[in-house]
């Protein structure tokens, strides 16, 4: 009984090594972004230290220091954010990379996913940030619309976009393809709220430019 029970924890130990050197560990968040815990994941996800081809990026794309901002464009939190992102963005323009991913919290926020949609597709006529920075401004325009298409195609207009191409734009599934492999992206690291930010893999909390700063030439120097 003794053998089979060492046998049995030297597995055990032997499985968790292998897991903890294909993935590594997240850290899982409460709704405030506060830290739960850690726990092991499979090879593949992004925790923050790299770009992925199909991100919205402001900065420098190529940049080796990148915050990931998971948002949703109806969260009350998030607009309140990302005046201070833009400010980052302006900060740190050609030494980090700020990423944008979307993480709509479909049960409180009906509308998050078409404004996601209409971002994306404002974005593939090169206009992604600034239809973002719309949706936040004039969130309280659009968050409780039972149909909230006419509000994205004024705002598309208001851009000068090509509004037949938007339109048709929104029903590009690779723009529900990325929006899902966002979503997927913070469930590996177990997000739980918006917004939420990765900085090279790590969760970091602020209020402030300043709050943000700190960590962001913690990280710089280590470059």
């Amino acid at each position: 009984m003794k053998t089979f029970i060492s046998v049995i924890l030297i597995v055990s130990a032997g499985i968790l090594i292998f897991m903890l050197a294909k993935g590594g560990t997240t850290i899982t968040t409460s709704q405030n972004g506060s830290v739960k815990g850690t726990s092991a994941i499979g090879k593949g996800h992004d925790l923050g230290s790299r770009v992925d081809p199909t991100d919205s990026v402001e900065g420098n794309p190529n940049a080796t220091v990148v915050l990931i901002e998971y948002s949703d464009f109806q969260c009350p939190e998030c607009k309140l954010y990302y005046p201070l992102v833009r400010d980052l963005s302006n900060k740190y323009k050609d030494n980090v990379a700020i990423v944008y991913r979307h993480y709509p919290l479909v049960d409180k926020h009906k509308n998050a996913v078409a404004a996601a949609k209409a971002a994306e597709a404002a974005g593939k006529q090169g206009k992604f940030w600034e239809m973002s920075y719309i949706l936040f401004d004039h969130q309280d325009e659009w968050k409780d619309l039972g149909d909230s298409s006419k509000a994205f195609g004024d705002y598309a207009q208001s851009l000068g976009l090509n509004l037949d191409t938007f339109k048709t734009d929104l029903n590009d599934p690779r723009i529900d393809e990325k929006i899902e492999n966002n979503v997927t992206s913070g469930d590996a690291i177990g997000l739980s709220g918006t917004p939420t930010f990765v900085l090279n893999g790590k969760i970091v909390n602020g209020r402030t430019v300043d709050d943000f700063s700190k960590e962001i030439d913690s990280v710089l120097k280590q470059q």
